[in-house]
């Protein structure tokens, strides 16, 4: 039977054993999944997850980290347990589609050049019947044959496959690859990028997860410590111009962020001065790109929502409890 795993599916977690629930179902319902092995690595604080796992799931490996480790300390610890050819690191917040494993696994299979592949998804708001998808496009798929055509996608803002939907090739991603002084919190994608060295990158386009956001996401907090060592990667190692436009796109973007985390009273008042002499210092790009942009950005959302498949659902569970 392990001859026949070629996939691993590690489900990180953290102290959140009702989301982790969906997510263990969702990968059991893979069409895939007599190629596939769950994992679930629990770096939680307290026994809930362990518990659950013993009681419900028994059949899944488990693996309790003990004591819980630092984020990236835990993404090496992951990385170091996998044995198969390709591999995922699914969050215990996220859902799959029934075949999202299928259609990565072909891909990368197929064609020996990629070396990691992602998926677009929908933006997943418990409480709205009416869900965005993450980014938009015309086409089927995107290949990425370098990394500065990669690292425009992430620097204008206007969406990016998610990370937890990623599948990797086990003999180019390992745990070297992984080095937070790199981009801190967004180290996802100097992780993504180091395999530009080994081969190409690709994403499908189709909506093939659920990508939840709730109150403890940190995806959307703005840390300009580790935004400035990601701007430090991507001049020394992708070569990007410092004052390049896509440069200050991206600072302008996590400036956006910033002024509706202030309007929610989320940011500090030294940060906000920081990005209103910015958005000074650049007006005409402000102007005449970056609201542009933004228009864009939100006339996609408007076309491509759909209706919340969990919305019912989630409805008689908040009315029971």
């Amino acid at each position: 039977m392990l001859d026949d795993i070629k996939i691993q599916i590690f489900i990180a977690s953290f102290n959140r054993p009702i989301y982790l629930k969906e997510a263990i179902h969702s990968v059991l319902n893979q069409t895939a999944m007599s190629l596939i092995e769950i994992i679930v690595s629990d770096n939680s604080t307290n026994d809930d997850v362990q518990m659950m796992m013993e009681k419900d799931y028994s059949s899944v490996k488990y693996i309790k980290r003990q004591p819980s480790l630092p984020v990236d300390e835990h993404f090496k610890a992951i990385i170091g347990d996998v044995t198969s050819d390709f591999y995922m690191i699914f969050h215990d917040d996220d859902i799959m589609h029934s075949q999202l494993v299928e259609n990565l696994y072909n891909k990368l299979l197929n064609d020996l050049n990629l070396v990691a592949i992602g998926a677009n998804g929908w933006y997943y708001f418990e409480e709205k019947k009416i869900i965005p998808t993450i980014y938009f496009s015309l086409f089927k798929k995107t290949h990425f044959k370098n990394p500065v055509s990669f690292v425009q996608k992430y620097l204008i803002g206007l969406g990016v496959a998610p990370f937890s939907g990623y599948m990797y090739r086990s003999s180019v991603y390992n745990k070297s690859f992984i080095n937070f002084d790199d981009g801190g919190k967004y180290s996802d994608l100097t992780f993504l990028l180091k395999g530009f060295d080994f081969g190409s990158l690709l994403w499908l386009n189709t909506p093939m997860m659920y990508y939840r956001i709730h109150n403890n996401n940190d995806s959307g907090q703005v840390s300009f410590s580790d935004r400035d060592k990601l701007i430090k990667f991507l001049t020394e190692k992708i070569q990007l111009q410092k004052n390049s436009l896509l440069i200050k796109l991206y600072q302008m973007h996590d400036y956006n962020v910033l002024f509706k985390q202030y309007i929610t009273q989320y940011s500090a008042k030294s940060d906000l001065s920081q990005a209103i002499i910015f958005i000074i210092k650049n007006f005409h790009i402000f102007i005449f790109v970056n609201i542009p942009l933004l228009m864009y950005k939100y006339l996609i959302r408007l076309l491509s929502n759909k209706e919340n498949p969990y919305y019912n659902l989630n409805r008689e569970i908040a009315n029971k409890s």
